[in-house]
């Protein structure tokens, strides 16, 4: 288009100067002809030129001018710029038609652009809605489990691989009486009285548990009790449920505490009642057949000795009907006392009846029974009683047998036992009687 324009412009110069070149010509001719007629054509030719030279011009540059305004304005960002397609020429409405098609073009790619960027700006909205729910539900779950750690009864701590305190509730501070921001990154290890020992292949280790901590998993099933020390210093049954977990891709151990303090007070006093005698405070019939029975089959078990003594009060009957119950009861507290004195640690001993005690002794042949049954004799006839002002004196009666290859309970070894009892208060009371192997009792 634009070559064809040039090419316009080329000729409408030629002709002018074509029409020049005729005009001096012919004023030339005039000149010589007629003299003065030769300056009129001169003027014509240069006056006929200029018009020619002006249309030309005008014709040229104003569709030029025209597609030079539409092209400003759609370059300063005008879209609705538009060009008559009627602008004198075949090249300007060419280009005219090209610059509407270029315009209506352009009007389509905004309006798409327009729909993609109302689609993403709808998507980022989405997105960043969705962002801004998960993470005020993060924050609403960890003010959840902030509040049911601190809100709990139990005291919660969560160690770290190491054994170290990352996190220490309101109950713990409740238990162990330090502030949480007194404990946190310290070792558990100074909260117990030495049974945590240290983490070892990623375990932590009690000195009294014999099985390691699982290495994860819940602590269904593995609560234990081990020592806790308090601020001040004393030292307290904790019972403790630990288990692992993996929190942000760290492994580390959860911890529930419990003072069980009154709990375990609760269980040795429900267990005393249960086996002890309310009086003397040694193990009541129930317990002390278990005791024996349970060395009884050691015994056996191992072809070990054991021997035991069956004792009896002498004339009890005459203390309660002298000095009264509150006596007989003072005699039978110090029988205690004397056995608890006399006897070996391993020995069990218990009150099996009214005025009646049972010493099992393992590890003791029946000659070393028999001496140590001698000896409880003589210690109790010298021990001296003061009741209500007075001195009263009891003695002892002791039947002394020992386990056979062929008994099968402790139930045979004190029947002869009991025999040799009555054979001993039969023959005069404070003396010890020795069961033979055949039945007999030997004083």
């Amino acid at each position: 288009m634009w070559q064809r324009l040039e090419l316009r412009a080329q000729l409408a110069i030629a002709l002018a100067a074509i029409f020049l070149v005729l005009a001096g010509v012919l004023a030339k001719i005039g000149a010589v002809g007629m003299p003065g007629t030769g300056i009129g054509w001169l003027l014509a030719a240069v006056a006929g030129a200029a018009v020619l030279t002006g249309a030309s011009i005008y014709f040229l540059t104003r569709p030029l001018g025209a597609l030079a305004e539409a092209a400003g304005r759609f370059a300063s960002g005008d879209a609705d710029a538009a060009v008559a397609e009627s602008l004198g020429s075949s090249e300007a409405s060419e280009t005219a038609r090209a610059l509407r098609a270029m315009n209506e073009t352009m009007r389509g790619l905004e309006a798409r652009l327009a729909v993609l960027n109302a689609g993403v700006d709808r998507r980022v909205a989405e997105r960043a809605a969705e962002a801004a729910r998960a993470h005020a539900a993060l924050i609403s779950q960890g003010e959840r489990l902030r509040t049911v750690i601190e809100t709990a009864m139990d005291g919660i701590m969560i160690l770290d691989e190491v054994g170290k305190i990352e996190t220490f509730n309101s109950a713990c501070e409740r238990i162990f009486g330090w502030k949480s921001a007194e404990v946190v990154g310290r070792p558990v290890t100074e909260l117990t009285a030495d049974e945590v020992r240290r983490v070892r292949g990623g375990q932590l280790v009690f000195e009294n548990l014999a099985d390691p901590l699982p290495a994860a998993g819940p602590a269904a099933g593995n609560v234990h009790t081990v020592r806790g020390v308090r601020r001040d210093g004393t030292s307290f049954p904790l019972e403790v449920s630990l288990s692992r977990a993996t929190i942000d891709s760290a492994s580390v151990y959860v911890a529930i505490v419990r003072d069980v303090t009154e709990a375990v007070r609760a269980r040795e006093q429900l267990f005393g009642l249960a086996t002890s005698d309310a009086l003397t405070g040694m193990r009541n019939r129930r317990y002390f057949l278990e005791g024996a029975e349970a060395e009884f089959s050691r015994a056996k078990r191992h072809s070990r000795n054991l021997s035991l003594l069956l004792i009896d009060v002498d004339h009890f009957k005459e203390i309660n009907d002298t000095h009264g119950h509150a006596a007989g009861d003072a005699a039978l507290k110090s029988l205690a006392r004397v056995c608890r004195r006399s006897m070996r640690e391993v020995d069990i001993v218990g009150r099996i009846g009214g005025e009646e005690f049972a010493i099992a002794m393992p590890e003791a042949e029946l000659a070393s029974a028999r001496a140590a049954a001698e000896r409880l004799r003589r210690q109790i006839a010298e021990e001296e009683l003061s009741f209500d002002g007075k001195a009263i004196r009891i003695t002892i009666s002791v039947g002394v047998s020992a386990a056979e290859p062929r008994d099968m309970s402790i139930e045979q070894i004190m029947r002869r036992a009991d025999q040799a009892l009555y054979q001993a208060k039969g023959g005069g009371r404070n003396r010890v009687v020795v069961a033979s192997s055949v039945g007999r009792a030997d004083g």
